[in-house]
Parts: C-alpha cells; sequence; structure tokens
C-alpha cells in the first residue's frame, strides 16, 4: 500500500513501462452495444505512483503487468490511495492518454443525475488523477470498446469509496469522472 514509483507513459506509443516499483448508481450517461471494457485482473491499491504527462507529475495506477494499463477503480482522496486494476493495451486507442484539467482545452464538466459538476474523461476511463489541481488523466478507450457511464454515490470496499459493478458484486468498473467536493465517481459500468 505505501508502493512509491514513478513509471513512463509514452503518448505517442502508448506504452508503459515501470522503474522500482454506497448508494445505488443513478442515471446512464452514455451507452452502446459494442463490447464492454475488460478487466484483467484482481484489484490493488496504490500509495503514490507517479507518471508525468505534458509536463505534469501526478498520482497514477502503474500497470500490474506487460501489456497493461492500471486504470482507477476507487479512490481514497484524503490518504492519496487509488484502488487500480489492470486492462489490456487492446482496449485503448493508440497514443490516447490524455491530461483533463482546468487547464487543457479538453476541460469536461458534466451535470449527470443531478451531480453538476462531475469532472469526466470523454471517451475514456482514468488512470490518474490530481486533487489539488482537479487534474485527470485519461485513456480513450478503443473503437468498438464503450462504457456506460453511471454515478456513484458512495459505494465502499472496506477502506474506500470504489466504483462497483452492478453485473457482479465482488468486482469493481474503472472510473471515468469524479466530483470531488461531493464524492460522486461515474464508474465505467458495462
Amino acid at each position: 500500500m505505501n508502493n512509491r514509483s514513478h513509471w513512463t507513459l509514452a503518448l505517442l506509443s502508448v506504452t508503459i513501462t515501470t522503474s522500482g516499483c454506497g448508494a445505488a448508481p443513478e442515471e446512464s450517461v452514455e451507452a452502446s452495444t459494442e463490447s464492454a471494457l475488460v478487466m484483467n485482473s484482481s484489484a490493488y491499491y496504490d500509495g503514490g505512483s507517479t507518471t508525468t504527462v505534458g509536463g505534469v507529475t501526478l498520482h497514477a495506477c502503474p500497470p500490474d503487468g506487460p501489456n497493461t494499463v492500471g486504470v482507477m477503480v476507487g479512490a481514497h482522496l484524503a490518504a492519496d490511495i487509488f484502488r487500480c486494476q489492470s486492462v489490456p493495451f487492446s482496449q485503448f486507442a493508440p497514443g490516447s492518454a490524455f491530461l483533463d484539467g482546468p487547464d487543457s482545452p479538453s476541460h469536461s464538466i458534466s451535470t449527470v443525475a443531478g451531480h453538476p459538476n462531475l469532472h469526466r474523461c470523454p471517451g475514456g476511463v482514468m488512470i490518474g488523477y490530481d486533487h489539488n489541481r482537479n487534474d485527470l488523466l485519461c485513456m480513450k478507450t478503443a473503437p468498438g470498446v464503450i462504457t456506460v457511464n453511471v454515478t456513484d454515490n458512495g459505494t465502499q470496499d472496506g477502506f474506500m469509496h470504489v466504483c462497483a459493478n452492478l453485473h457482479d458484486v465482488t468486482g469493481n468498473t474503472a472510473m471515468t469522472g469524479i466530483d470531488a467536493v461531493s464524492n460522486v465517481f461515474l464508474c465505467s459500468n458495462t
């Protein structure tokens, strides 16, 4: 849980290398009959691994194996600890990592199910977050891999707020957005 490492995300080739080491969901925002985002492994906690993208260093989920991307499935914001899960590279569009924050042109705030301040990754999932800067590190899903976004007002895993899987009560789904002030997550239930 106290894993501190820095890893690199190459934006052009979307390769990742490591060095060192509630309430019911509500309303749908996006939907498709395409294939769902596939989670590879059991979830794991990360206590502060970082990556630098566009000159911004932020906490991000490291991959837990080759040819995978670590995605956020939960967060304990006060402790700066994420719950992560690996997803195969093939689920993401090549070169699709991007920052979405107040200083970026893609800054995306949505109103979903009565929550007016949901900061979300348009067309993708969260792989990192900087609470102080309100920056999301996002990866766009590959064509044909679509998520159904729903709000989660506080599902807990016993330690932190997580995105619950509506179809498998033992599993999690990827975070696609957050309203940290209201403790509301936008989750990719597929």
